[in-house]
């Protein structure tokens, strides 16, 4: 779902030196900037020493977690622009190493994981216990638009005829049961760490996102 490239699912042994056209799992590349410092001048004394202004009843702001750090970066629309390539063409041989791939299939049974995947299951109405094609591609557009800014209306429509194909496995039916694992696959493809809090807070921005546009 919103891919548009092969990706490894979880607990399988490809080749892990294949991964350009994976997601990415940790952050890639950003482009290098180079700042060059002004020479310092000579010391022409005993230093002195700094103080500190006092400050009345302001409290600091409380700090980003690192996944909420990494989240806000993967749904930041200019996030493309900062890096090398675009992130959905980026990939980490980390993540598919026996022990990443032990971790990211274990947070399929998490609980809190399991919650978010249920809130998020509600966006694809059923009927019959199937998800129709209609519903399906209503919601992959949204998500496509957070996710793939890059993509227009047509490109949108395109990847999701494709991604439809493949989470039907060609059959054009969607059972919950279906969709329960094509969203942690989908999930698990977008976050860069195989967190628990990352996956949960990924699906809850983007509930959140869907159900506001």
């Amino acid at each position: 779902m919103t891919s548009g490239d092969p990706t490894f699912e979880p607990g399988t042994t490809e080749d892990t030196n294949n991964v350009g056209a994976k997601q990415l799992h940790e952050r890639p590349a950003a482009k290098k900037v180079v700042v060059s410092e002004p020479p310092k001048r000579p010391s022409s004394g005993p230093k002195k020493k700094k103080t500190t202004k006092a400050v009345g009843n302001e409290s600091e702001e409380p700090k980003q977690s690192k996944a909420e750090i990494s989240v806000e970066f993967i749904l930041n629309p200019n996030r493309d622009d900062m890096l090398v390539k675009p992130y959905h063409e980026c990939g980490n041989p980390k993540m598919y190493t026996a022990e990443g791939l032990r971790k990211r299939a274990a947070l399929k049974e998490h609980n809190a994981v399991k919650d978010s995947l249920n809130r998020f299951c509600r966006l694809f109405p059923a009927v019959d216990g199937r998800v129709t094609k209609e519903a399906y591609c209503q919601t992959h557009d949204v998500l496509s638009q957070i996710l793939r800014p890059d993509l227009d209306e047509v490109g949108r429509a395109e990847l999701a005829e494709v991604d439809w194909e493949q989470d039907t496995q060609g059959s054009g039916v969607l059972t919950l049961d279906m969709l329960m694992n094509i969203l942690f696959q989908f999930v698990d493809i977008w976050a860069q760490t195989a967190e628990a809090t990352e996956y949960m807070l990924l699906l809850d921005e983007l509930l959140l996102k869907v159900t506001t546009v």
